[in-house]
């Protein structure tokens, strides 16, 4: 973060109380700071120096809500400053808020227009938004003010791997090694960007060094073990979470819209197919949005979603269609649940979870007798299910089968079916109805 306004005029006592919270600050005493920084305010609350060093303590300790109200009080006194707007809008984009830290952004660079790291902000807020054009804009003005900077280097080039731009995204990645030769991450998104190109065997070279460098980044370890023919039995957590925060508010239209993803009501279609009897208790596993709960709300009593992605359960909590909505990973939510739901419902989920058979074990035991278990899979062709270069999961039918007698269920349909397109090609998948036997 980036501070240092000018302090306000105080006291002699108060200026005392100033530098004590600054020795507690300097010595580690956070809490201690922060209060004393809080009681100044109580006396004297147009202490703008209490109020910046305030919000940075709040920012530091995680309390980001807290930091980013105290920047606004700060502005309200001083709102001239491009570097407090421009750490306003970082704590927003934390706050996986990209509309209102666009704001902000765009107030730095209004105040300030060469402000290169503003820029880059900027371009980033607007490729979380999907607006992939402005970004474009943004990084190659914050790169107009700091031609080497690498966080501008790195944005472009993968913004337009995300446009299509292959080989400027190559380019551009290249040359972010080329200034950075150190740089872990600029290896990964050379290397990102090369398997785009089909230029396997040198993307991979690159990941091994990012990942060999940077060996706690599981995103990292799971691209590598995808470019090299390898599926891992899952995603990481923080892979998912990540991917589906930033993606939450534009989620709907770019998958119904653009993609043309049908999955719930290809679900409800084949439930309903087999059982006409309404359910008392239904659980969505990766609820997502909330798009399986449109269509299966009306003949539900009582429904549960839960989903890794905070941002997610945030926007489905706006539809209203949940009696309960929970932000977990699937397999820890259902552990140790017993005989709890009729029908157990995941829609476009397992395409991040490879190997299923806790899965299959645990829903076996949360359902009823002849309960549903009811779910899409991407479709393969070999006996167990695979990592594919999209990073999604596929399945095969037999291995599903395998899984479904061991864990005591009984098919009651298994549909092929067109799940949605990928760059105007039909995703073939299999739609899924399981009973629970008695």
């Amino acid at each position: 973060m980036q501070w240092g306004p000018e302090a306000a005029m105080l006291r002699n006592d108060q200026r005392r109380q100033l530098a004590q919270a600054k020795l507690h600050s300097d010595a580690g005493r956070t809490k201690r700071a922060i209060t004393t920084y809080r009681q100044i305010l109580r006396q004297a609350p147009e202490c703008t120096d209490a109020m910046f060093q305030l919000a940075v303590l709040l920012h530091d300790v995680g309390e980001l809500e807290a930091a980013a109200n105290q920047l606004r009080i700060f502005l309200s006194y001083q709102p001239n400053l491009a570097e407090v707007h421009f750490n306003l809008g970082t704590i927003l984009m934390a706050l996986s808020r990209p509309e209102e830290a666009s704001s902000s952004f765009l107030r730095a660079i209004e105040l300030q227009p060469g402000f290169s790291d503003a820029h880059n902000n900027l371009g980033t807020c607007y490729r979380d938004q999907g607006q992939l054009q402005k970004a474009l804009e943004c990084f190659e003005a914050a790169l107009a003010q700091s031609p080497d900077s690498l966080h501008a280097l790195i944005n472009l080039g993968t913004t337009l791997a995300k446009c299509n731009r292959s080989i400027e995204s190559v380019a551009v990645c290249r040359r972010a090694l080329s200034l950075h030769p150190d740089s872990p991450d600029a290896h990964y998104a050379l290397g990102i960007a090369l398997e785009k190109t089909g230029a396997h065997h040198e993307a991979i070279d690159h990941l091994q060094i990012a990942v060999y460098s940077r060996p706690d980044v599981p995103e990292w370890q799971f691209h590598l073990a995808a470019s090299q023919g390898a599926s891992p039995p899952t995603a990481p957590t923080e892979y998912v979470t990540s991917l589906f925060d930033g993606y939450a508010k534009r989620f709907d239209d770019h998958l119904v819209s653009d993609l043309k993803y049908m999955t719930p009501q290809h679900l409800y279609r084949a439930v309903r197919q087999f059982s006409n009897r309404s359910m008392d208790m239904a659980l969505d596993l990766g609820c997502g949005t909330g798009l399986s709960g449109e269509v299966f709300r009306e003949t539900v009593r009582s429904f549960v979603g839960v989903d890794l992605s905070s941002e997610m359960i945030k926007v489905a909590q706006e539809r209203h269609l949940y009696d309960e909505l929970h932000v977990s990973e699937v397999t820890s939510f259902l552990e140790g649940r017993q005989s709890e739901y009729d029908l157990i419902v995941a829609a476009d989920v397992f395409v991040y979870i490879g190997d299923l058979a806790l899965i299959f074990s645990q829903a076996s035991k949360a359902l009823r007798n002849n309960g549903l278990f009811a779910f899409s899979v991407e479709a393969n062709e070999s006996d167990s299910y695979v990592l594919g270069a999209t990073r999604r999961y596929s399945h095969a039918l037999t291995y599903l089968r395998r899984l479904s007698a061991a864990n005591g269920f009984t098919e009651r349909t298994a549909d092929s079916v067109v799940l949605r397109e990928d760059h105007g090609r039909d995703v073939q998948g299999w739609v899924v109805v399981l009973e629970k036997s008695e």
